[in-house]
């Protein structure tokens, strides 16, 4: 059964919040998966290897990437936030991260802090952590930032990206599983080569597991690897 690119939306829009993502949980708090208007779907090239989202596509909201790093041993990986408090000059935003990622953010001296519309600044902040918050299904940590927002240019509601440098302990570059997709006996995965524009590359995998894979070719330092979200561009890429 064919469903359209609305529908598609919707669907990975519950599915998101039955899962706790975040991601999701920010499209839910502005517009409900059913009351989305019919959306023009984002250009894909005929081949199927590039496509291309609108700026206002709410599927982008769906979507979170991880760049690698030197030789693999970091990658940086961007969890959605939301500005929930400003006072003389400075801004608050929230963001819920893994509970695994607790020791990595107290190593931490500072996080970059990118707003969602664009993709050119950025801010630093610090973080305000209390171990005592973790949510008891999920496992997530909700941290509050502070950064400077002088003249109150952001308000309460406004959505960022907290950046956070997370440590890899292989020779190869590591990815959660979730961002590898398998399609007749080829692995791939999704690059954002642009802002708003990915492209499917076929990649080589290493020791796989449910949560993470190593892959061994095809990836390099610098390169912007779809994580969360992937299952929708693997439906607007392949046709299904």
């Amino acid at each position: 059964m064919f469903l359209s690119y609305t529908n598609r939306i919707r669907i990975l829009v519950i599915l998101a919040a039955a899962l706790s993502l975040c991601t999701a949980g920010f499209l839910l708090t502005q517009k409900k998966g059913s009351d989305l208007p019919d959306l023009q779907p984002p250009h894909v090239s005929e081949d199927g290897t590039r496509i291309r989202f609108r700026q206002d596509d709410p599927g982008l909201e769906l979507i979170k990437v991880m760049e690698v790093s030197k030789r693999g041993n970091f990658v940086n990986v961007d969890h959605p936030a939301e500005l929930i408090k400003i006072d003389r000059g400075m801004a608050w935003i929230e963001s819920d991260i893994p509970e695994s990622s607790v020791g990595k953010l107290k190593e931490s001296e500072h996080f970059d802090i990118r707003p969602l519309l664009s993709s050119n600044e950025l801010f630093e902040g610090q973080a305000n952590l209390n171990t005592k918050e973790v949510d008891p299904i999920s496992r997530n940590l909700k941290v509050k930032i502070k950064f400077r927002n002088l003249g109150e240019r952001f308000k309460v509601g406004e959505r960022f990206l907290l950046r956070v440098k997370e440590k890899v302990n292989y020779k190869n570059i590591i990815l959660p599983s979730i961002s590898v997709l398998s399609v007749e006996g080829k692995n791939y995965v999704f690059l954002e080569t642009e802002q708003r524009e990915f492209l499917l590359k076929e990649i080589k995998l290493g020791e796989v597991d449910e949560e993470k894979s190593i892959i061994t070719e095809g990836l390099e330092e610098g390169d912007r690897v779809v994580s969360d979200g992937a299952i929708l561009l693997k439906g607007l890429s392949f046709g299904f």
